[in-house]
Order: C-alpha cells, then structure tokens, then sequence
C-alpha cells in the first residue's frame, strides 16, 4: 500500500496517508519538529517505522501494525 508524508502532527510525530483511503500511519517513537520538510523527515523514516494512526487528522494514534506491507511514496515537487 502507498503512503506519501502529509506533514508533523501536534505531537512531532510524521504522518503518512493512504492514497487511496482516509487511513493515516506514522511514527510514535522518531519525532520532529513541526514544519519539518519531508526531505529531512524521510531521510530518517523508513516503512518499517510506520503504525497504524487511524482515519483522522490528530486523532489519538492506535499504534498497531499496519494491515498491509506499506510502501513511502514521495509528493510530487
């Protein structure tokens, strides 16, 4: 499944969207400033890094395993 950075949510964690779902994963335990680019914030994070965060924007991250290998896709420039 592919994931593309979204940005830093309020507690420094990076958060990955599904491109073709609502569902969100990210990282609990690598942090970040928020506004980091995600140049900085993928030389750092791999897909091995990622937990399940849920559907929604700051919503309390579930921290489970992800479904589904996942796959870091990066945004267009």
């Amino acid at each position: 499944m592919n994931v593309m950075f979204k940005g830093i949510n309020r507690w420094g964690s990076p958060v990955f969207m599904n491109s073709n779902s609502k569902s969100r994963y990210g990282s609990l335990d690598i942090l970040f400033e928020y506004g980091t680019p995600e140049e900085e914030v993928l030389e750092r994070i791999t897909a091995d890094s990622l937990v399940f965060f849920g559907n929604c924007d700051d919503c309390d991250p579930m921290g489970t395993e992800p479904g589904s290998p996942l796959n870091i896709v990066r945004n267009k420039k």
